[in-house]
């Protein structure tokens, strides 16, 4: 019990089931103030009871609204005096503001000593009040809804007395509900409807719970009847009700509505089953959806109304062929109002098929919203088959008029074309469209358009019926045409004018025919009397003596090769001239060329001047014949070949003296014509191919040389001409001893005329020669190795592909490929068998191509490849993944198996400027960053690596003036020793000065300091200043134990101890405080070439330390760590870094270090662990017996004179 509870002397139980109770109970003062409450006051109130006992009064937290009551109820009581008791309900204010219903019973005990106030036992009724609240609210909502509803609600007895009756009665009726409280409400019901309502409302009775919809009539106090639906729910087991409820609404228009619509259907069916056209209504919804079909559908298919409703039926009427055509359109969904039309052919039940004409509109009920087709369809198989005649006829006009092989334009009466024919658009070379926009006049050439007219004016007029003429049109590429032109006028029935038909005959080729005879007959004029050759019109030997041969008509050239007038000569025969020795065979030609029908002959013969000298002609007679067929005269032509004749004369004689000088030849000599054959073949010839001189002249020249170098060969003959008459030509030729090449000098001998007429060639074997030039062409453009194209013969692939790409819009791409640890290779199994390799490689790269492409090799394990017409990356990268699968298999070498791995960079020409050399640098860059990012893989140029391999350069000439100038400096970072925490040694760590860049670390340039050999130099600097730091250390703290200092150098650098033993020498330090570290990675690489063993210990030998640096992060065996002579092991910081932060101990890294300090000293070894960041960390290796650390929880590592103040404090 809290504070002024009641008297002490209350009964302990009593007091326990106050204070465990539900029930409120506290004890007030009659003017409210609280002397008591248990703890159900706090749980339900929220007020503290030791904070609220004798400062609140509980009057003060009634809600004012109930005051009043609570108050008036108090002093009742308190009227009354001794021991009674009061109920009361009423809101009192909760500790958090909010208001809480409390149901209280007060017991006035005043003059009770023990007591001595009012004892208030209350409860939270809170829930309770607000549910009769709400129950309150929606009463009167529900009250409110039923009285003002238009529908009527009607609660009945079970014997259909009217209970209760809302106001809208009415409203529906004219009757007030009191004029039918207590009535049955079957009494009022249409004598009609009665029977009908009174079986539903049994029904219903035996429902409980159920429900129905009805429709009667029932009277309205103006005498009318008013149709009502009614539903009826049945609620006689519901206690809240005990009645049946009926709600009813006055549907009385509606029904009126159907009834006016019943009668106009009525009316329409009739109407529409009189129509000739069948009418349907399709609603619109599922395929078996309400259909109405007239009558007259039987008419019409020969099925009924009732067999079509069925929609199998209905598709199963339409034609096979248009089906898919009326599926399709009877899809179509569009606006009310809007009107379809479709014809197609529907199969009759006799197997007819009739055409028909179906027009449908879509409808909309406003009312109810349903849609609905309504249509007629209309038998129309006899206009179509009259259209189809029509069309028939139509089309046969058609194909008549545009088929017509003459050109045909019907013609306005104002000269525009209203229809033209193929014919005529391929005559004038207009499409169709654009000749229906013109007129005659618009094409008509100017010179014919006035007759033109007159025409077309006079038989408008009427003054003719028809014209033809010839005319000009222009064509529509501009040139002339020459038409036959023949119009006449179409007429209406009236007589009146309609269209002009036009017939149009191109007559171009006969107008330029005749044009072309009259050209001739002036060229042949022209000519016979202007040509460079004598001509003449000669009579027939066969006529009288008087005409026989003779001359009938002579030109100038004639008269002048033979020295007479054009006078004299037509007085004289061809045989007045003829020279006696060729005068008869002269006479036999001419008479054989008449007798046997021939048409012409040629010949050459002697013919005597009027000066006496002989004249060589070479003769052609053409003999020409008459309308009949009968010969008329012959056509000569006399050449002038006197000259040529004596050239041969002389070159017969030139011959003899040649032939008797080339015989005696060593050299191969012929001579062959301009087809080829040979005509001489000199004794050396006929050896060296060994054949006879009479099989080899009459054949070709080229039959003995090699078949592919023939059209070479033709090609430098036909180069030659009279200002080059010569040419060498060297080709491989098809002798007895096999292919074998010659070197010919080949001579065109020409006519007077410049044509030549044959040709000299001297020849001579140069197969030695020739070879030995392909031996060194070979040699210059491929591989001796593997055989493959060198860098030489790759770079002009490369250039030329480029330029035919830069032609043709296509693209170039060069992979570049390069081995995996080829020199680890070449130093552990040696050359020849790295060579083996190479030559593999090659083989295998050569297999994978196509054979347009191109692979090299550029040198050591560099190869090289060349993609023509690559349209993007992603078909470079799928070859590249060929040639990796291709090079995966293992390769047999000095009977071991090896497998190799390969890096490739891929780059494509990305403009028609690119350059071969930077499109191989490219390649080769993206190849590097392959090596990079981990070897076995390709990379695609991008233009990063270019600016990488820029920087890269500027960081490389940066770093070789850095060695020159000495740019280094040398910082050491303090190894301590953990069994006393004390500096044991120092590490040497080199930083590069930048002048610009600042002070660099070693991960910054070391990779290119040990690519470009510099590292050797650093390295050799480094583990001086080292040496000499140490030095000055050892002398300033003489009397604290040596100090040693750790330098970690290159692979390069321990194969030189020479240069180390040098240094210990000039410097004067004890070599057992120098610790050389070497990563374990480069050990192992060195080991490769079987060296790095001797090196270490001659270093040993010296008395220096050797340590492997990064243990853990390279590949060496339990063997190797046995076989070398290192003193110390230093753990990789990447082991370290979770040492320390583990919290569940979910990380490896713990077990491993702590296995590797047990391996290290295993094998007699100290362990240096770096990376030492924390104190947990260094704790952990404590526990591990971990022997020295290094790291930033020490010390960062520092310059020298740093270090030096560090050992000042220390």
């Amino acid at each position: 019990m809290r504070a002024n509870g009641p008297p002490e002397d209350s009964d302990r139980w009593l007091r326990s089931v106050v204070e465990n109770s539900s029930e409120i109970v506290t004890i007030v003062d009659p003017d409210g103030t609280l002397r008591y409450a248990n703890p159900a006051w706090e749980r339900a109130l929220g007020y503290d009871p030791d904070r609220a006992i004798g400062t609140m009064n509980v009057l003060d937290h009634v809600h004012p609204e109930d005051l009043a009551h609570v108050l008036e109820e108090t002093q009742e009581a308190l009227a009354e005096g001794g021991v009674t008791t009061n109920e009361a309900e009423y809101r009192f204010r909760h500790a958090d503001g909010s208001w809480r219903w409390m149901e209280s019973v007060g017991t006035y005990l005043l003059d009770d000593p023990a007591v001595g106030g009012v004892v208030v036992t209350s409860r939270d009724v809170t829930e309770r009040k607000e549910a009769e609240e709400a129950l309150r609210r929606n009463e009167q909502y529900f009250r409110s809804v039923v009285r003002n509803a238009s529908d009527v609600i009607t609660v009945l007895e079970a014997d259909g007395t009217i209970r209760y009756v809302s106001p809208a009665l009415e409203k529906v009726t004219g009757y007030r509900p009191e004029e039918h409280a207590g009535a049955n409400a079957f009494d009022s019901v249409h004598p009609e409807d009665k029977q009908r309502a009174l079986g539903l409302f049994a029904k219903i009775l035996k429902t409980p719970g159920g429900h129905l919809l009805i429709e009667f009539r029932v009277p309205h106090k103006d005498g009318s009847w008013r149709y009502l639906e009614h539903v009826v729910n049945n609620l006689l087991d519901d206690p809240s009700v005990n009645g049946i409820v009926v709600t009813s609404r006055d549907v009385t228009e509606r029904k009126e509505s159907e009834e006016r619509l019943r009668r106009a259907e009525e009316r329409y069916r009739t109407l529409v089953e009189r129509v000739p056209a069948v009418v349907y209504v399709q609603e619109i919804g599922s395929p078996d959806s309400a259909m109405y079909m007239s009558p007259r559908i039987e008419a019409l298919t020969g099925y009924t109304p009732e067999e079509c409703k069925d929609p199998a039926m209905r598709w199963h009427l339409v034609h096979p062929e248009d089906r898919e055509l009326m599926q399709s359109e009877d899809e179509q969904t569009g606006e009310p109002g809007e009107v379809f039309t479709s014809e197609y052919r529907v199969l009759h039940r006799d197997g007819r098929t009739v055409w028909v004409r179906n027009e449908s509109v879509l409808i909309e009920d406003e009312a109810s919203g349903s849609r609905y087709w309504q249509g007629f369809m209309v038998d129309i198989t006899e206009r179509r088959r009259v259209e189809v005649a029509l069309k028939e006829s139509e089309q046969r006009f058609r194909r008549s008029f545009d088929d017509a092989a003459i050109g045909m334009a019907l013609v306005g009466t104002d000269g525009r074309f209203l229809r033209t024919n193929r014919s005529l658009r391929e005559i004038l070379g207009y499409p169709e469209v654009e000749l229906l926009g013109k007129t005659f006049q618009d094409i008509t050439h100017p010179d014919d358009l006035d007759a033109d007219l007159y025409h077309f004016d006079r038989i408008l007029a009427g003054e003719m019926r028809a014209y033809q003429t010839e005319k000009r049109y222009m064509h529509k590429e501009g040139h002339v045409v020459w038409a036959l032109l023949s119009v006449s006028m179409v007429h209406d029935e009236e007589g009146e004018p309609l269209y002009f038909v036009s017939q149009i005959q191109n007559i171009s080729e006969r107008k330029r025919a005749e044009e072309a005879l009259k050209e001739s007959e002036q060229r042949f004029r022209s000519t016979f009397e202007d040509a460079p050759i004598g001509v003449a019109l000669v009579g027939l030997p066969s006529s009288s003596p008087d005409s026989a041969t003779r001359y009938l008509r002579v030109n100038r050239a004639l008269c002048e090769m033979l020295g007479y007038a054009e006078e004299e000569l037509l007085s004289m025969t061809s045989s007045d001239v003829t020279h006696p020795e060729d005068l008869e065979e002269s006479r036999a030609r001419a008479e054989r060329l008449v007798e046997a029908g021939g048409s012409k002959y040629t010949i050459e013969k002697r013919y005597v001047r009027s000066d006496g000298r002989v004249v060589w002609a070479m003769l052609n007679v053409s003999l020409v014949r008459d309308s009949e067929g009968s010969p008329s005269h012959f056509v000569s032509q006399y050449q002038d070949v006197t000259q040529r004749k004596e050239t041969e004369e002389a070159l017969r004689r030139s011959e003899e003296r040649y032939r008797n000088v080339v015989e005696e030849q060593t050299e191969l000599v012929c001579r062959f014509l301009p087809d080829l054959t040979l005509t001489f073949a000199n004794d050396a010839y006929c050896r060296y191919f060994e054949k006879s001189s009479e099989e080899l002249v009459g054949g070709r020249f080229l039959d003995d040389v090699r078949e592919a170098d023939h059209a070479y060969y033709e090609e430098q003959l036909t180069r030659l001409n009279p200002e080059s008459p010569t040419a060498t030509v060297e080709e491989r030729a098809l002798t007895p001893g096999g292919l074998r090449w010659l070197h010919w000098a080949d001579t065109a001998i020409f006519d007077v005329d410049g044509r030549i007429v044959e040709y000299q060639s001297v020849g001579r074997d140069v197969t030695e020669r020739r070879e030995a030039e392909e031996r060194l062409e070979y040699q210059a453009f491929y591989d001796p190795l593997t055989r493959l194209p060198n860098r030489a013969l790759f770079m002009d692939r490369l250039d030329h592909a480029l330029s035919r790409a830069n032609r043709q819009e296509s693209k170039v791409a060069v992979l570049f490929v390069d081995l995996d640890n080829f020199k680890v290779i070449n130093d552990s199994l040696g050359h020849e068998a790295g060579d083996q390799l190479l030559v593999a490689v090659g083989e295998r790269l050569k297999g994978c191509l196509r054979p347009e492409d191109t692979a090299a090799r550029l040198g050591g394990d560099e190869f090289t490849i060349l993609i023509e017409d690559v349209n993007n990356v992603n078909e470079l990268t799928l070859i590249a993944e060929r040639i990796t699968e291709i090079l995966q298999p293992p390769f047999a070498l000095e009977e071991q198996e090896l497998f190799v791995t390969i890096s490739i960079g891929i780059a494509f020409s990305s403009s028609a400027e690119e350059r071969s050399e930077n499109l191989l640098r490219a390649a080769d860059l993206a190849m590097y960053r392959a090596k990079q990012r981990g070897k076995a893989r390709y990379e695609v140029f991008d233009r990063s690596m270019h600016t990488n391999a820029l920087e890269r350069l500027v960081l490389e000439t940066e770093l070789r003036r850095a060695v020159e100038l000495g740019e280094f400096k040398v910082y050491y970072q303090p190894i301590v020793a953990v069994e006393n925490g004390r500096i044991a040694g120092l590490e040497a760590l080199v930083r590069w000065e930048h002048p610009k860049r600042g002070l660099l670390l070693p991960r910054e340039f070391l990779s290119i300091a040990e690519e470009t050999g510099l590292i050797v130099r650093i390295d050799h600097w480094v583990l001086r200043e080292a040496c000499k730091q140490a030095r000055a250390w050892q002398e300033r703290y003489p009397n604290a134990p040596l100090l040693t200092v750790a330098v970690n150098v290159s692979p390069k650098q321990i194969f030189h101890p020479e240069l180390v033993a040098k240094i210990l020498g000039e410097i004067g330090i004890d070599p057992s405080t120098l610790h050389v570290e070497i990563t374990e990675d480069a050990m192992m690489k060195s080991n490769a070439a079987r060296s790095a063993d001797y090196a270490l210990r001659a270093l040993k030998d010296l008395g220096v330390k050797l340590a492997m640096d990064d243990f853990g992060m390279g590949y060496s065996s339990l063997a190797h760590l046995k076989r070398f002579p290192v003193d110390f092991l230093k753990i990789d910081r990447s082991f370290i870094n979770a040492l320390g932060q583990d919290i569940n101990g979910t990380s490896k890294d713990l077990e491993i270090v702590s296995a590797m300090i047990h391996l290290t000293h295993a094998l007699g070894l100290k362990v240096v662990v770096e990376g030492v960041e924390s104190l947990e960390q260094l704790e952990q290796l404590q526990g591990m017996g971990c022997d020295f650390v290094q790291g930033n929880y020490f010390s960062e590592p520092l310059p020298g004179e740093g270090i030096s103040v560090l050992m000042d404090i220390l």
